[in-house]
């Protein structure tokens, strides 16, 4: 027995000198300047370990490559970094980071493990769940980049949720994204960064089946808050068949069909379509589904949009991508039915109109309807839409309202690979804080949460500039003044609180879009999941549904 504790006793000691032959000092004995870190007092770039003591001392870099790759909900991270738990030992040399970076927490478990070579991440890299210790990922650096096998485990710490190859800094080979239970979700094939067989999951657990490189077969997308998904299939890369769309797309669906025929001087288009300056009125306001039957990427045949309790708004048919023969809609304002036929362009009375209906309708040239399907539905990559009814049905159930409409399948964890990124401030490793100020002017910007004519750093510049990102942070910031209005003192101190950690957080992601998306959509839905427990502050408008991302 006492042999056996000499060779352990020896075992550890060659590990520390191994690993320990560095000095290791206190960070806060450590100044940067220009760039580069130095003892203090000392003229020479600093060689050795520094210890950082806490969430919040931890370098910029190492705390931007655990945000973009561990994916936490803005509450999480808001627990996380009011948490003094994590301790960071991070080599450097010549007074850059370079070597090994290893984190953990009070007990001396292990949190983190990375190692960086010429200022990147480069080699194999741990990361476990800050708050509980459970692994979280595996993953593999190369110069910067992702390179290689990535493994993404679930809530356990156990189960994989999502395995793949990331090869050239692209997705390269097998992807099985499986759900916390273990079962498989999805299974497909990556040729070079694009999908090429097998069924493929998404963002938000968005499932699409493809095969020769395109989408071929059935396709599930969720888009918009608490929403049922979409429902179809596709074939070669277009819609073909019946679908139902209950979720957000229902509304880019509504604008192909307008495209296709009613124009805002109709009194039947603005019945059905809303009239100038209302986009989202009349029953395209009101549908909570719409049944759609596609050939080629073209609407072609029956077209009906359904209330929530299944009743039908809108029932007409679709030729080519422009509305054809007999339209029966309930007039938002007298809630009875009306109809109007449509023949070549012309809207003709049916006896029950006026001579208004009478007025002609400017059919859109196949160019321009080819154009207006191919921006629609290639928006987001969103209008990529999924699993086929075999039948169009009379009428939907139901729709599920908002409290009780079913979420996305527990969504694998999202890899910053998917983007395929650089993270870890991502190709480079700065030893100093990341200058976020001056950023290049946008072309266009859309109606953020704030004044876009203001915008300076990478993050408020790439929201500006998208008009997703735009109305998601406006949703933020309409559901966050709701919420303080009906908030007591001390309430309104937590909320504030929480919304500055909020956007500090998001600023660390730069100008990648999606970590501010995934960002900003898991504040909205803390704030929603908050304001739904308070009378009064939830708001009704979501102009994220809305948003096509065109």
């Amino acid at each position: 027995m006492k042999g056996c504790k000499n060779l352990i006793l020896l075992g550890v000691c060659a590990l520390l000198l191994a690993a320990c032959g560095k000095e290791v000092v206190d960070s806060r004995q450590i100044d940067v300047s220009d760039g580069l870190a130095y003892k203090h007092g000392l003229t020479d770039p600093y060689t050795g370990i520094a210890s950082f003591k806490g969430f919040g001392a931890m370098p910029d870099a190492i705390k931007t490559y655990w945000l973009r790759n561990e994916k936490f909900r803005v509450e999480e991270w808001v627990k996380v970094t009011m948490s003094a738990q994590v301790d960071c030992d991070v080599s450097y040399a010549k007074g850059l980071m370079s070597g090994p970076v290893k984190c953990t927490n009070q007990s001396g478990d292990t949190l983190l493990t990375a190692a960086i070579a010429n200022e990147r991440f480069d080699g194999p890299s741990t990361i476990h769940n800050p708050l509980t210790g459970k692994l979280f990922a595996e993953l593999n650096w190369k110069a910067g980049s992702p390179d290689g096998k990535q493994v993404y485990y679930g809530k356990d710490g156990k189960t994989v949720v999502d395995e793949f190859n990331i090869a050239g800094g692209q997705k390269d080979g097998r992807e099985v994204v499986r759900t916390e239970a273990g079962d498989v979700y999805a299974d497909g094939v990556w040729a070079q960064g694009h999908p090429s067989s097998g069924t493929i999951s998404e963002d938000g657990g968005s499932l699409f089946t493809f095969s020769d490189g395109k989408k071929n077969g059935p396709a599930t997308i969720y888009k918009g808050t608490n929403e049922p998904p979409s429902k179809g299939a596709y074939k070669n890369d277009n819609r073909d068949g019946t679908w139902v769309d209950p979720s957000g797309l229902r509304y880019d669906v509504f604008n192909l069909a307008e495209k296709g025929g009613f124009k805002s001087y109709n009194p039947a288009g603005d019945r059905i379509f809303g009239a100038p300056g209302t986009r989202y009125s009349g029953i395209s306001a009101n549908a909570v589904s719409v049944t759609s039957t596609w050939s080629e990427g073209m609407l072609n045949g029956p077209f009906k949009a359904f209330d929530q309790q299944g009743k039908v708004l809108l029932s007409m048919t679709m030729k080519d991508g422009s509305i054809d023969g007999v339209v029966d809609y309930e007039d938002p304002d007298t809630k009875s039915m009306a109809q109007i036929t449509v023949t070549d362009g012309i809207v003709a009375d049916s006896g029950n109109g006026t001579a208004e209906n009478s007025t002609t309708i400017v059919p859109p040239t196949p160019e321009e309807r080819a154009s207006a399907n191919a921006a629609a539905l290639a928006s987001q990559a969103a209008v990529s839409f999924g699993n086929p009814s075999s039948a169009s049905p009379a009428a939907p159930a139901p729709v599920a309202s908002a409290a009780t409409a079913p979420q996305p399948p527990a969504a694998p964890p999202t890899p910053a690979a998917n983007a395929v990124t650089s993270a870890a401030t991502a190709n480079t490793v700065a030893t100093g804080n990341t200058d976020g100020s001056a950023h290049a002017q946008v072309p266009h910007t859309y109606q953020a949460g704030f004044d876009c004519t203001k915008a300076q750093t990478p993050t408020e510049t790439t929201i500006c500039a998208d008009p997703v990102l735009s109305a998601l942070d406006a949703d933020v910031s309409a559901q966050y003044r709701a919420l303080a209005k009906q908030a007591d003192a001390s309430q309104k101190s937590a909320l504030l609180s929480r919304q500055r950690t909020y956007l500090t957080v998001r600023g660390q992601c730069s100008d990648e879009r999606s970590c501010i998306e995934r960002l900003t959509r898991s504040r909205l839905q803390d704030l929603r999941e908050q304001a739904a427990k308070t009378p009064g502050a939830l708001i009704s408008t979501l102009q994220s549904d809305k948003a096509s991302g065109a």
